[in-house]
């Protein structure tokens, strides 16, 4: 036995026994109540101190210091048993703290700073600015409904200026009507306040999603726990998920494939009646998630699962069986989806006929090097990069994932093993990635259903499939390192891996410093190289780093917040509440974009409010030959600009409308009150239009409007 060896040893004897004193056991508990102090006094010395956040940190450091003070592996065990007692305990913490992960504190910031609402400041993490179609968009149109010329109603009254949308399938919004069923994430808001209905609406789908994968992972590693549970932080935690927030397709698609074992394996029919009945109301939610950019591909990834699992099941089912499931299955679906359709068929057909996104069209060959983001996603919620979002990925190990499938797959063949996953979740790599490399007919694009999901938006699903197929390796293959030849070519193999990967990063994420791209190199040669040699020891070490580094992706990325009452308490919100309760029939329009949902959200009927679809009736009056209809006609951010020149309508962005509206042109559009960051719009008053201040304090300003 070596010196070295001899010494790990005995070091590792002597932890044990310093581990299993009381001393040691009681240092830990000390520490986990002292170190939270040290972080209030020396990391947040610009901030008060904050009890929630002590708390918190407190009970991480004390689950932490339990795995050293108990029987680890009885503590783990009784976690597994009570899993879901725990999570659903957890939940209602939560949701009754009124916690959420929006960046709509931000509006500290952007409006009235000096007027700080405390209640709705960030308590661990920061705002992303970046994530506006979350704090600027969707959060606050969910919160619109909540004011009191809506109250939950189907129709939105004060959208788009008050034409009346509906909000049961596009935007999906909280409704006191069955259409809810279709967003369970919105149930919180029919019973609980609206800081508590906010937070059940922010966090249901988290908490799903991680059990889901969990349930999901424990099939295709065939129950093992460890390494299910490792897989599930990797995606729940990933950047893809934290930064883009598409949980609902995978949350309930992986329980339609849980739910599809369960039928599979049941032999009673009275089951097998249930387990079809959940199957066609995650379907009936994953079709709600209403984004085909990422329902096409995650659903070749679901296709070759279900796939995998008849195979696998073989014998355990008999195929009459079906006769059963495919009718009540598409009955579901049917009779929950189509009087939501029926009451939004005005909605649909006005999207369908959008330049944007209804005319959009993809044959691929785009965005090739998205594939190979994925080492830079651990760093970006401590960077400043141009668009996070867009360079968010999975854990994929792509394309070492592919050359390491390949090899298990032959080594099988050889040995006569029978494994379906393997190759099935390569075919579904090599097909989606073609869409990156090739351009294909639009024939092929469109009875492959993919021109309705651009490049960029399919390698997030090339990513996960990849990343599963690397938790499937781990679990279910091992390695024999038997001569150190083998280790040279291992790591080799590493490093050729690694060099496609590292020049496409180089390349394209400029965010990446020289001395982080090092570290970058370092770390994923060892993550590279621990997955090319998959021995047990190898597999302990990757699934730590596997681990830390989700957790550095994601942990991160959203605040921990309380309450929305950023968007309630500042003075000029207060003002805009006081106005529309005198003047309910008032319209408005913002000139600062980001705020004209903000006037939505606190009761007003709002020109410039998020359009998801046309305002025929605005751009009649504004283009009443349609010559700019290509331009209008579209899903829009509306920005809206008073001119002293003529009315000209600007497309900005595939997604941004820019309206600059001739002052006198206020009065063809019947605006009654102008929300704005400019103190000069009084200047603009004419023998037409008068434009009189009633409202001014630090960066906002509201004026009448006034026709003549």
């Amino acid at each position: 036995m070596s010196f070295m060896k001899k010494f790990c040893i005995e070091l590792k004897d002597d932890f044990f026994t310093i581990k299993n004193t009381k001393l040691f056991k009681l240092g830990l508990i000390l520490i986990s109540f002292i170190f939270p102090l040290l972080v209030e006094k020396f990391y947040y010395v610009d901030e008060s101190f904050s009890i929630i956040r002590y708390v918190i940190f407190t009970l991480i450091l004390l689950f932490l210091s339990f795995n050293l003070i108990f029987d680890i592996k009885k503590m783990w065990d009784f976690i597994y048993r009570k899993r879901y007692l725990i999570g659903i305990s957890l939940f209602v913490v939560v949701v009754l703290g009124g916690f959420h992960g929006s960046s709509i504190s931000i509006f500290n910031d952007i409006i009235e700073p000096g007027s700080n609402v405390s209640s709705s400041e960030t308590i661990i993490g920061r705002t992303r600015e970046i994530r506006s179609d979350e704090w600027d968009i969707s959060s606050l149109m969910v919160l619109s409904q909540l004011t009191p010329l809506n109250e939950l109603s189907p129709i939105n009254k004060t959208m788009m200026g008050g034409i009346g949308s509906n909000v049961e399938l596009f935007p999906k919004l909280p409704t006191k009507s069955l259409s809810v069923l279709l967003s369970p994430r919105c149930l919180g808001f029919l019973f609980l306040p609206e800081d508590n209905a906010f937070s059940f609406y922010w966090f249901f789908e988290y908490f799903l999603l991680f059990f889901a994968s969990f349930e999901f992972l424990m099939l295709v590693t065939k129950k093992k726990k460890l390494l299910s549970l490792v897989g599930t932080i990797a995606i729940v935690f990933s950047a893809a998920v934290q930064w883009w927030e598409f949980t609902n397709i995978l949350a309930y698609g992986m329980l339609a494939i849980v739910f599809f074992d369960k039928f599979l394996n049941s032999n009673s029919y009275l089951k097998k009646i249930i387990f079809s009945l959940l199957i066609g109301y995650c379907g009936v939610l994953y079709i709600m998630s209403l984004y085909p950019a990422w329902m096409v591909p995650f659903g070749y990834f679901f296709l070759g699962i279900v796939i995998w699992q008849l195979i696998d099941n073989k014998g355990k089912y008999k195929w009459k069986d079906f006769l059963l499931l495919v009718p009540i299955v598409l009955i579901t679906i049917a009779g929950m989806l189509i009087p939501t359709i029926l009451n939004a068929s005005e909605v649909i057909e006005l999207m369908s006929n959008t330049a944007y996104p209804g005319g959009r069209f993809s044959t691929g060959a785009e965005d090739l090097e998205k594939l190979f983001y994925y080492p830079a996603s651990f760093v970006l919620p401590f960077v400043n990069s141009t668009n996070a979002s867009e360079t968010a990925q999975f854990l994929s190990l792509y394309p070492l994932t592919l050359i390491m499938g390949l090899y298990y797959f032959i080594k099988n063949r050889k040995k006569g093993k029978k494994d379906s996953l393997i190759p099935i979740l390569m075919i579904v790599i090599v097909f989606l990635s073609i869409w990156n490399y090739v351009e294909i007919p639009d024939f092929l694009a469109k009875i492959t259903l993919l021109y309705m999901s651009k490049p960029a938006r399919t390698v997030t699903a090339v990513g996960f499939t990849s990343c599963i197929l690397m938790i499937v390796i781990i679990a279910n293959y091992s390695r024999k390192i038997e001569d150190k030849k083998t280790v040279i070519k291992d790591l080799l193999l590493a490093l050729i891996g690694l060099i496609p990967v590292l020049y496409f990063v180089k390349k394209y994420c400029s965010f990446i410093s020289i001395p982080l791209l090092l570290v970058i190199a370092v770390l994923y040669f060892i993550i590279f190289y621990l997955f090319i040699r998959n021995d047990i020891k190898a597999k302990k070490i990757l699934c730590i780093i596997i681990v830390l580094v989700s957790l550095c992706s994601g942990v991160l990325v959203h605040p921990l917040s309380r309450t929305v009452n950023a968007v309630y308490d500042k003075p000029i919100a207060k003002e805009i509440q006081s106005i529309v309760k005198k003047d309910p029939d008032g319209l408005w329009v913002s000139e600062f974009i980001q705020t004209a949902n903000y006037v939505h959200a606190n009761g007003a009927k709002t020109l410039n409010s998020t359009n998801y679809y046309p305002n025929f009736s605005l751009w009649k009056k504004i283009d009443p030959k349609g010559k700019y209809e290509k331009r209008w006609n579209r899903y829009s951010t509306l920005s809206v600009n008073i001119i002293e020149d003529k009315t000209n309508i600007k497309l900005v962005a595939a997604d941004h409308l820019a309206l600059n509206l001739n002052s006198d042109d206020m009065c063809k559009i019947n605006i009654d009150y102008l929300f704005t960051p400019s103190d000069d719009r009084d200047e603009l008053s004419n023998d037409k239009v008068e434009i009189k201040e009633i409202y001014s304090k630090e960066n906002m300003y509201i004026y009448k409007i006034n026709c003549n």
